[in-house]
């Protein structure tokens, strides 16, 4: 004798099912968005660590910026890269002044040339370091 219809554990296992299925739905969503956080997070880390150590370094040398630092923003290139007019090499100069010891690269730069950070100096001789590889419609820069 069998009944027709559906018993509650067949809707039990079908609701299981589905509320896993949205879960890795929204997960997949939020997924992207947090991944970009996290990296603009550790770009506004890097970005306050160059003027960090752009500004010891100007207070070790007089008040001089290192070489290439003009009003107009310019490409920051890993060491030994080749100069033009929208990329400086400044990193050896400033890199015993910043903490980690290490070159901070943007994430989505890691095997460029380029670090994926900008600097100039504003009108009022302030130095500024800007990301500009920032994710999610976010501007980075210093202040």
């Amino acid at each position: 004798m069998f009944r027709k219809g559906i018993s509650i554990l067949e809707i039990l296992m079908v609701m299981s099912i589905l509320s896993i299925l949205t879960i890795i739905f929204v997960n997949n969503l939020y997924l992207p968005r947090q991944f970009a956080r996290v990296n603009n997070l550790e770009r506004e880390s890097d970005v306050k660590a160059i003027q960090i150590a752009i500004n010891q370094y100007r207070i070790d040398n007089n008040g001089q910026f290192p070489l290439g630092i003009t009003n107009s923003p310019l490409m920051i290139c890993t060491p030994g890269c080749v100069e033009d007019s929208s990329k400086i090499d400044i990193l050896n100069d400033i890199l015993s002044y910043i903490d980690s010891g290490e070159i901070p690269i943007d994430p989505t730069e890691e095997d460029s040339e380029i670090t994926g950070y900008t600097v100039y100096v504003d009108s009022g001789g302030n130095v500024i370091v800007t990301a500009e590889n920032a994710e999610n419609n976010v501007i980075i820069k210093t202040e």
